[in-house]
């Protein structure tokens, strides 16, 4: 009887090492903040620990802590779709008129216009929101155009082969490689310089996942699969496992090497989304699942249709965002 005291703090010693060792996540056990909003946010950003900028339709917002402090709709701003950098300071929209446009968030001002480009599927900003890639489809032909924001012009303009476009892309951080995934096929990685198609990377990802590169450019999420860069190769390291086949969104921690995904779409019922939208947290180092977050159907309002596409985490780690239907959900995190 005496032994177990010492057997069990020798146990919790062990268990908080480890945890140690791999940099794990902890989740708080309250439930997330559900913050509310009057538009359906198109995507959400930090720009501190705690402040969030968003972007709806017609507004720019910001968020401080898990309130509403600001909102701004900007003269002849409508957009579509947006995908915010990295910095926070531009976003790139589609608009309901056609074309691409490109918006500072800071002087809630328009800087650049692709007329021509109507029909934008995917964009993949670099970690230092110096460049941006768009994935192009027109009625004549496929692209992925480069833009550079200093100086301001197109950099490169990549026609793509005709045939099944591709729906999602991921610009390596270095610029030099573009990861392409399909509806029914493997993702293709391609040299962005020439166009070559350096490989098919197989298992594919399943229908219509997320594509994330890490910061440092040495790994690559496609759907759950994980990659890791060996100079010009990509070695297949596992599949993070979970109930869901597609991966709707993905974000890499910053400071360690853990990512979050969320599941999208049940295999027991393909083309139908999942109930559950569960949000994973992995270790990618030892390819431990460390947390689940689960229950958010039964936190705020139902989801709509388009569900969860965008999952932000804040530069300590400590806040993790998703974006739900008409608001956003809110975890605190721990280490």
């Amino acid at each position: 009887m005496r032994g177990r005291p010492k057997t069990r703090n020798a146990i919790i010693a062990a268990l908080l090492a480890i945890a140690t060792l791999i940099g794990a996540w902890i989740i708080l056990t309250d439930r997330p903040t559900y913050i509310a909003l009057d538009a359906h946010p198109l995507d959400a950003r930090f720009i501190s620990e705690t402040r969030i900028l968003v972007v709806t339709a017609n507004h720019i917002l910001m968020v401080d802590g898990d309130e509403v402090v600001s909102s701004v709709r900007p003269p002849g701003f409508a957009a579509d779709s947006a995908t915010i950098s990295p910095d926070g300071r531009m976003a790139v929209t589609t608009s309901p008129q056609g074309g691409m446009e490109l918006w500072s968030l800071e002087t809630r001002q328009r800087i650049f216009k692709l007329a021509y480009a109507t029909n934008i599927i995917d964009v993949s900003w670099t970690p230092t929101s110096d460049y941006v890639a768009l994935l192009y489809h027109g009625p004549m032909r496929q692209s992925v155009i480069l833009l550079g924001l200093n100086p301001l012009r197109i950099q490169r303009m990549l026609a793509l082969p005709h045939g099944d476009p591709p729906n999602r892309l991921a610009l390596s951080p270095d610029r030099a490689w573009v990861a392409l995934s399909y509806y029914e096929r493997s993702t293709t990685i391609v040299r962005l310089s020439d166009g070559t198609r350096l490989a098919d990377l197989t298992p594919p990802p399943g229908r219509d996942s997320a594509l994330t590169w890490s910061d440092d450019g040495t790994v690559l999420l496609s759907g759950g699969h994980v990659w890791k860069r060996d100079h010009d190769r990509l070695v297949y390291q596992k599949r993070l496992s979970g109930p869901s086949d597609v991966v709707t969104a993905s974000a890499f921690q910053p400071k360690t090497a853990c990512a979050a995904l969320i599941g999208g779409w049940s295999p027991e019922e393909p083309g139908r989304e999942s109930r559950d939208r569960t949000i994973y947290i992995w270790d990618l180092a030892s390819t431990t699942l460390l947390a689940t977050l689960a229950g958010q159907e039964s936190a705020g309002p139902a989801y709509p249709s388009h569900g969860l596409n965008r999952l932000r985490i804040n530069p300590s780690g400590t806040r993790l965002v998703s974006i739900d239907g008409q608001g956003l959900r809110l975890w605190r995190l721990k280490h």
